[in-house]
């Protein structure tokens, strides 16, 4: 038990009866997992799901929460799962392909993609919207309020730390380039 009084057992119970109670009616999956809460995108139509396999894309939208109880904070990481395919003929010959995707920490994604579909009942449009800042404020909306304080994600403290040493590089090859150029 924490000095908060919960467990980190109870906590995350907590939190998933909290975001299955403001996901209900919504296209998302609370899981609980091993060290914390899976919020997933879930696409239950069973004919966009279908569809979206017969374009070849196969993208796994995820936010991954792990609770720290003795200081009351939370990290959130979002995580795309991305695959697609195609085989056969076209105009370059014959092939295949495939890729595979997968992107860890904070960014925002949005997605637009259209469709051509030939049905029984002729030809149509499909469209597909995704932006995944609606998915990152369901989890601000659900802890905002809580006490809980929000901790950068490990992925996303790499990346800063990283994008930090190269912006330092850069100062510092500018001010020697400087220096030279004035002695």
């Amino acid at each position: 038990m924490s000095e908060t009084g919960l467990t980190a057992d109870a906590a995350v119970e907590h939190f998933r009866r909290l975001f299955e109670a403001r996901t209900e009616g919504r296209p998302y999956t609370v899981e609980r997992v091993e060290d914390g809460l899976l919020l997933r995108l879930d696409v239950q139509d069973l004919a966009w799901r279908t569809f979206l396999h017969a374009q070849g894309i196969s993208t796994d939208y995820r936010i991954m929460l792990r609770f720290d109880t003795a200081n009351r904070t939370y990290t959130r990481e979002q995580q795309i799962h991305d695959m697609r395919w195609r085989a056969g003929a076209g105009a370059g010959g014959v092939g295949a392909e495939f890729v595979q995707r997968t992107a860890r920490g904070t960014f925002v994604t949005k997605e637009y993609r259209r469709y051509t579909a030939v049905g029984p009942g002729g030809t149509g449009t499909v469209e597909y919207r995704f932006d995944s800042t609606e998915m990152t404020a369901l989890v601000a909306e659900v802890m905002d309020g809580t006490g809980w304080t929000r901790k950068t994600d490990p992925g996303t403290r790499l990346g800063l730390v990283i994008a930090g040493s190269v912006l330092g590089g850069i100062v510092l090859a500018g001010l020697v380039v400087l220096a030279v150029l004035l002695l």
